[in-house]
């Protein structure tokens, strides 16, 4: 128990160091509000005790002291708005910084957190995750800080007024905020699973809509809705679950605050007939003692909600706590600068599994043309992965232009690579914008000329809008091989050392292959190129070719050497 509310206190601090660099604008809007509520309720208890009392004993000089309670009470009311509106306005900052600092993390991190995680989990966080923040920073912060500081203020008023009848009411309150927070983390654990389950729905959805052609195709999409509706059944059922928890709750401490008012009423009375007090005192602890009510109703009560913003706090500081890639260098070491690329005795595996990398050695010379073959699951693709710098490896170094690959910042090794994968990725924009990611400093005139050496120019100019064509969904309206070549004109504007190319041309018709390998070609002139082949045809002009079984390095040597020895890649070539 005390292990758990340790937690909660942890979640709590790192809740609110997110408003870190807004803090005093946050804090100060929210507790003048606060207290300029806190005021006016003592006021119109002052208030309806000052009216109730001058005209029971009939004195004016009393009326006038309340008539100017009133106006302070008015001018107060017309100010407080004001810092409602500074305080909701420093909370949709606060979200657009923890929006932007989320995905920048994100965008640091390894590519093995993105292997683990769904694209629809990631989704989840930025999305609903971050906006459930709002109504906890806006609403839930507000009306705890607001109930507390309001109900101690109004009780400490009621003690003036009366202590005994306020003492009632302090006893009824414990009960009710003991009561409440039992229910509290029954409401927080369903919460957690209602998280994990929106994640869950998120990635389905995302899935059915990626894959809505083949569900088609295939007939399948009564299991797609299937299984979306469970998911979704399965939600509704914890969401009732927690609405039942919190009815119960409400239920409990509406019955309490009814009690205390009952109570007080008829205490109030009482005293008064037996001339203890006076009306006009019953009359202002009366109006005072719905925010005392409110405060041990909504303690217990908005703690809870506060708990659910918590879940969803947890899971955003589960994405900050995922380590980022590393980018420091380390001391420069002395390695032979005639390699582009070598790899001496490199292992790697998947958190522990078994290696998926096994002592591979290899040296790539500037300029030369080398290819990876080898059946599927070789480890061709996270050979390319390693020396893009997408994992650590296990032991073994890589060198890069005669240094090895700690001593760089990961953004030098990359700029030094040009990549072209098996299914190129078009974002969201023009064709122009698309190819420019290449290289965003570049003008439009570079950007064609790009395309030309491409040979995709002439396709773009074709299009209805030409470089000022829209992408959509990912390249939809565009075929496999224009996505291809538009791959090829961004490599071609990047203007790299190095050219990765990982099957760039194995999902193509052949036709299109055709089409591409004449870009290809020419994208390959003067650079260091690594190209992993489905099609071995493609790379029989290599310098060298590395065939790859279970991690190793079986087999290596010019396409005719390694067919006069009759292996792996002979049987390979059969195929």
């Amino acid at each position: 128990m005390i292990n758990k509310n340790l937690t909660q206190i942890l979640e709590l601090k790192r809740f609110f160091a997110q408003v870190k660099g807004r803090q005093f604008i946050y804090w100060t809007s929210l507790l003048a509000a606060v207290i300029l509520n806190s005021i006016t309720q003592v006021l119109i208890a002052n208030i309806n005790k000052g009216v109730l009392n001058a005209v029971t004993h009939s004195n004016m000089q009393q009326l006038k002291n309340t008539a100017a309670l009133a106006l302070v009470y008015m001018i107060i009311w017309i100010i407080c708005p004001l810092f409602r509106y500074i305080h909701i306005t420093i909370v949709r900052y606060i979200m657009y910084d923890l929006k932007s600092k989320l995905f920048r993390h994100m965008e640091k991190l390894n590519l093995s957190y993105f292997e683990k995680h769904h694209s629809g989990d990631s989704i989840e966080r930025l999305g609903n995750n971050v906006d459930a923040l709002k109504t906890a920073y806006f609403t839930q912060v507000f009306v705890v800080v607001n109930t507390f500081i309001m109900g101690m203020t109004s009780m400490i008023t009621m003690f003036i007024f009366e202590w005994k009848i306020a003492f009632i009411l302090i006893i009824l309150g414990l009960i009710s905020i003991s009561i409440s927070l039992k229910y509290t983390a029954k409401i927080r654990k369903i919460t957690d699973k209602i998280n994990k389950e929106s994640s869950t729905l998120t990635q389905r959805l995302s899935d059915i809509l990626a894959g809505f052609s083949i569900l088609k195709l295939f007939s399948g999409a009564y299991i797609a809705v299937n299984r979306y509706k469970f998911q979704n059944n399965k939600i509704n059922d914890l969401r009732m679950k927690s609405i039942g928890k919190q009815s119960e709750m409400d239920s409990i401490s509406f019955a309490f605050t009814f009690l205390s008012n009952i109570g007080v009423i008829v205490a109030g009375v009482l005293m008064a007939a037996a001339g203890w007090t006076d009306l006009g005192t019953v009359a202002g602890i009366v109006t005072l003692q719905g925010s005392v009510n409110w405060m041990f109703l909504n303690l217990g009560t908005n703690y809870a909600r506060l708990q659910e913003s918590l879940s969803n706090a947890s899971r955003i500081f589960e994405v900050f706590d995922a380590q980022p890639e590393e980018e420091t260098c380390k001391a420069n070491q002395s390695y032979d600068k005639s390699s582009m690329i070598s790899f001496e005795n490199v292992y790697f595996n998947y958190e522990g599994r078994e290696n998926i990398i096994n002592n591979i050695n290899l040296s790539v010379k500037k300029g030369q043309h080398v290819a990876f073959v080898g059946p599927s699951g070789g480890g061709k693709s996270t050979v390319i992965k390693l020396i893009l710098g997408f994992y650590p490896i296990a032991t073994g170094s890589i060198t890069i232009n005669g240094k090895s690959m700690s001593e760089y910042n990961i953004h030098e090794i990359r700029d030094m690579i040009a990549y072209v994968p098996q299914d190129a990725y078009l974002f969201d924009g023009t064709i122009m914008g698309n190819i420019r990611f290449g290289r965003l400093t570049a003008t439009d005139e570079e950007v064609i000329e790009a395309a030309k050496a491409a040979y995709s120019h002439d396709f773009i100019q074709k299009l209805p809008e030409g470089y000022n064509t829209k992408v959509i969904s990912s390249g939809n309206n565009l075929s496999g091989g224009q996505r291809q070549r538009i791959a090829i004109a961004r490599a071609f504007l990047k203007d790299a050392p190095i050219l990765l190319l990982d099957e760039a041309t194995s999902a193509l018709d052949t036709e299109s292959e055709n089409q591409i390998q004449i870009s290809l070609e020419a994208l390959m002139k003067n650079r260091t190129t690594i190209a992993i082949a489905h099609r071995l045809t493609t790379i029989e002009n290599s310098d060298i070719i590395f065939v790859i079984e279970n991690g190793t390095i079986v087999e290596q040597g010019t396409s005719k050497d390694l067919v006069d020895k009759a292996g792996l890649y002979m049987r390979l070539k059969n195929i």
